[in-house]
């Protein structure tokens, strides 16, 4: 009987054994104040799945978690939290909050918070949440507390924002969204009703226009649009009767815009707070601005650029083209003047040949016609010229020297003179030469034609730029003729009405 209790008693131990090593490990933590308050200081709770435990938590309604190092706080590790009413928890590196229904305020800023952790949206009482200088990048979960009155979101990383999440928030009263990334803020209702709503700041995002016909915000009396992009702000601002200060200064305001805003807000006695440094207002403000570029405008401006452009280039390829001319017309006068030197100087030769041959050839004739000069030999017989009266000298054969007399026959006595039309000897080598200097003119004329059609083509299109850029200018200048008459009516009005 003994053995088998004890055998039993083994077995459970070994059971509860088994149990406590598959149990999970946890962290507990003393509240050291006696106070409402907990506070603790220094608090490492590293592995999100170990469990975590409070002591010595009650009747206190407050938890101060001043240091330490924190990764997550999970909804599991938020069931020792129930009693507490505010939640405070400094810089801890946290990165993941659990927030229960019981809690009235939560602040938990300048940590790493990415993800919420929350409970079903009934009953929750929470009214301050302070999350500013965290890494989020979404606000849906925060959709669901609908008691909430302040909510802030400073220096986090929201990049998108449906402003028909606070729909629901009828006691909300501030919504700070400095210092994040929205370049748009858009809402999915057509009214957007935030009657207790008195302070909106937008400083420090990348917003460029911000719509407010959907806004209903009775009690706004704050709002802060510095350090943006905004180029203009579309709605009736003068529905905002509460409004007592707004901030508007480094933006790119247009200035069209600019000025109906700062009417408005000047019928409501609104205050600008801010200014700009670099420029002067307008309206008595000095909130920068900058003329608006109409896409008309823009327009012109290219087609005006295009045409300066195209005046370029037809200068650049005028110039090219003259140089060209201008060179070719060097080239060839210097081959003329070339030409002419070698006629001038053969025809020379030529004449000085001819002289030495005449005077030869009658001391031939004045000793054939004296008396005993009959006999003749072979090799001295004289061959005339059936063109001519001139002897064939000695010892030269018969196409030699009939070449050389038709050639000097045929020569003009001057270099510019016209050659007799009965010659024929030397029209071969006048075409050769004639054809020569047409191969070597041919290609620059060829060229300077191709050149000149270029230059035309480029002369039309850009005469054909600048009528139209002409004609688009002087429809411009119209219609902005037309807004100035309508301003001018407008101010006569409105001075009219002052009176």
């Amino acid at each position: 009987m003994h053995r088998a209790i004890v055998l039993l008693l083994c077995a459970l131990c070994s059971t509860l054994e088994g149990m406590c090593d598959g149990a999970k490990s946890g962290a507990a933590f003393n509240c050291a104040s006696s106070s409402t308050v907990c506070f603790i200081s220094g608090m490492i709770f590293t592995n999100p799945n170990d469990s975590l435990t409070l002591a010595n938590v009650e009747n206190k309604r407050n938890l101060y978690i001043k240091t330490g190092q924190i990764t997550a706080l999970r909804m599991e590790h938020c069931d020792g939290f129930r009693s507490f009413e505010k939640v405070t928890i400094g810089h801890t590196q946290l990165q993941e909050l659990c927030i229960t229904k019981h809690f009235v305020q939560v602040v938990a800023e300048g940590n790493r918070i990415r993800k919420l952790h929350t409970e079903p949206a009934e009953a929750q009482k929470l009214e301050i949440l302070k999350l500013s200088n965290n890494e989020l990048m979404d606000a849906g979960d925060l959709c669901k507390y609908k008691a909430l009155k302040e909510l802030h979101l400073e220096n986090n990383r929201l990049s998108t924002l449906d402003m028909a999440c606070f729909s629901q928030m009828a006691q909300l009263q501030k919504l700070l969204l400095a210092g994040n990334r929205l370049s748009h803020l858009a809402t999915t209702n057509s009214t957007l009703a935030l009657p207790a709503l008195t302070t909106l700041d937008l400083r420090n995002n990348t917003l460029t226009v911000l719509d407010v016909n959907s806004w209903t915000f009775d009690s706004l009396a704050t709002l802060q649009l510095a350090f943006n992009n905004l180029t203009l702000l579309t709605g009736d601002m003068t529905r905002f009767v509460e409004l007592e200060a707004v901030s508007l200064s480094n933006n790119n305001w247009h200035c069209e815009p600019l000025d109906a805003l700062l009417t408005a807000l000047q019928t409501n006695f609104a205050k600008i707070v801010d200014g700009d440094s670099d420029c002067q207002g307008i309206s008595n403000s000095s909130i920068c601005c900058k003329e608006e570029v109409l896409q008309s405008e823009g327009e012109l401006f290219g087609e005006l650029a295009k045409f300066m452009e195209l005046e370029q280039r037809y200068n650049t390829m005028n110039s090219s083209l003259l140089e060209r001319l201008e060179r070719i017309e060097v080239e060839f006068e210097e081959k003329l003047q070339a030409t002419k030197q070698i006629i001038q100087n053969a025809t020379e030769a030529e004449h000085s040949e001819a002289a030495l041959e005449g005077s030869g050839s009658n001391e031939e004739g004045q000793q054939n016609n004296a008396p005993g000069s009959t006999d003749s030999s072979a090799n001295d017989t004289i061959v005339l010229n059936p063109e001519s009266t001139t002897e064939q000298p000695l010892g030269v054969p018969a196409k030699e020297a009939s070449l050389t007399n038709n050639e000097k026959k045929c020569r003009p006595q001057k270099p510019m003179d016209l050659p007799d039309l009965n010659c024929t000897t030397n029209l071969e080598e006048i075409r050769r030469e004639l054809q020569a200097l047409k191969d070597e003119v041919n290609p620059l004329v060829v060229k300077s034609r191709t050149e000149y059609q270029q230059l035309s083509l480029t002369t039309k299109l850009i005469k054909h730029e600048f009528r139209t850029a002409v004609k688009r200018g002087a429809l411009r200048f119209k219609a902005l003729t037309n807004q100035l008459n309508e301003l001018h009516l407008y101010m006569k009005s409105k001075f009219d009405s002052l009176k």
